[in-house]
């Protein structure tokens, strides 16, 4: 066979798989001393070897790397031809070629991907019983299962602590239902014995009674049915905690009307003007919140009640994914300088002469605004009213 025809052969064979393997060639063969070795061998018209040659850049071409040409030991151009083709075919092969290679990389691509996904998603449920991989290859993959593992271990550490502590709450809980049966039933007890002989002594010596005596038993009657009060409300603050919410959405027009008809019927209210704009529905516990909106409201009214013309306006509005709402009087107000106290229980600022209260009732807004998900803050200043916001999620 003539050697010019096999050298355009082999120059044709290989540029044509140049392209898909040029990473390998560019690696073995220094393509331009390449060729300056076959021009210089020109003299050479027939080999066998050439055949060989040829036939194995063929299969080059079919991506069949399986055979090698037999070397003969000689020092010429041709045998080194041959050994930069088998030492490329080796090459190639390796792995079963690079197309194959690349699959290869591709899978254990999408294998690491998928056990960190069947992973994280064990994870979510709180299920760290199992960790991921960790190769030999020391790659990208390795470092970040690396990094979830040891979160992972962090998670379980705190898992462990959230478990310690939920049996301590369950205890706390316990007793806070043991502290609650002790105020129904153990307190109420001698505040009904006190109420009742006070009624007897006032009944059995009314007559004869002095007015000192009158008032004293007016002061006994009043701070028994005070003290029934603040049983009510620190029974009412302590149930919020355990109590379950039932969330639906809440016509807060018809609470706050119902709230003001509640209030208005139990004093005479007859010089507070109250302003209600349009309000937008909420979402939430409806017992709730009618009761965040009574105790605002109701302390609205009794710290505006000695004004000769009192105001009182309600007003709410959607903005940046909650809605808030503000309730305005013009009464007494309050130094900011003690907002931090406002919401606190037994926090009172104002003297419980001339306004009567337990202190529980804002306590008992914060309590259930937090459980929502919301917030409650207040503006005043000395005599000159005070706004009271809460906002709920939207």
């Amino acid at each position: 066979m003539s050697y010019i025809l096999t050298y355009y052969t082999i120059l044709s064979v290989i540029a044509s798989i140049s392209g898909k393997y040029c990473l390998f060639l560019y690696v073995t063969v220094d393509q331009n001393k390449f060729l300056q070795e076959m021009l210089s061998t020109a003299e050479i018209t027939t080999d066998e070897r050439l055949d060989k040659i040829q036939q194995q850049i063929a299969k080059f071409a079919d991506n069949d790397f399986s055979e090698r040409i037999p070397l003969t030991g000689k020092e010429d151009k041709i045998e080194l031809i041959a050994i930069k083709l088998n030492a490329l075919a080796d090459k190639l092969s390796d792995e079963e070629g690079y197309e194959n290679s690349a699959i290869k990389i591709q899978k254990y691509h999408e294998s690491r991907a998928n056990e960190l996904l069947e992973m994280l998603l064990r994870y979510t449920v709180l299920d760290f019983s199992e960790k991921l991989t960790i190769s030999d290859r020391g790659d990208e993959w390795d470092a970040i299962a690396i990094a979830i593992n040891t979160l992972i271990e962090e998670l379980q550490n705190h898992t462990e602590m959230l478990d310690d502590m939920n049996e301590q709450l369950q205890a706390t809980n316990k007793e806070l239902e043991s502290f609650s049966y002790s105020i129904s039933h153990d307190l109420r007890a001698p505040l009904r014995a006190i109420h009742g002989y006070a009624r007897i002594i006032s009944e059995a010596h009314s007559a004869t009674a002095s007015d000192e005596a009158k008032r004293l038993h007016g002061l006994i009657q009043k701070n028994a049915k005070q003290m029934g009060v603040l049983i009510d409300d620190l029974l009412n603050f302590s149930r919020l905690s355990r109590k379950e919410m039932n969330k639906r959405t809440i016509d807060m027009n018809e609470v706050c009307e119902t709230v003001i008809r509640e209030i208005e019927e139990q004093d005479d209210y007859s010089n507070t003007k109250i302003a209600v704009d349009d309000l937008p529905s909420a979402e939430g516990d409806h017992a709730m919140i009618k009761q965040v909106m009574m105790n605002i409201i109701s302390n609205a009214y009794k710290y505006s009640a000695k004004n000769e013309q009192s105001t009182i306006e309600i007003s709410g509005e959607r903005k940046e994914g909650e809605v808030i709402y503000k309730v305005k009087d013009n009464g007494i107000g309050f130094d900011m300088a003690y907002s931090n106290k406002l919401f606190g229980v037994f926090q009172r600022l104002h003297n419980n002469k001339d306004y009567t209260g337990t202190g529980v009732g804002l306590a008992i807004v914060q309590r259930i605004v937090t459980k929502h998900g919301g917030k409650v803050w207040a503006e005043s200043k000395p005599n000159q009213g005070a706004i009271f916001y809460f906002s709920l999620p939207n």
